[in-house]
């Protein structure tokens, strides 16, 4: 039996427009469980590693969003 997963995830803020909160993003990613992303995870795993971050290490993207806020003004 195929199984298909489904990650959802949001970033922003529905209330009234602020400077500071420019933008609100959906994030989806559709995987389908027969398709085996070991190695790309390992990948991405070693990049961030390289970068840094420890095992298990939450990764925050408001700096870059604030970031592409400062050149698009």
């Amino acid at each position: 039996m195929k199984a298909l997963s489904i990650f959802v995830d949001e970033s922003g803020d529905f209330g009234e427009y602020e400077a500071h909160a420019t933008y609100y993003i959906v994030a989806m990613v559709f995987h389908d469980q027969s398709a085996d992303i070991a190695e790309n995870l390992l990948k991405l795993d070693n990049s961030l590693k390289q970068m840094g971050y420890g095992d298990g290490q939450a990764i925050h993207t408001e700096p870059l969003i604030k970031a592409l806020s400062i050149f698009s003004a």
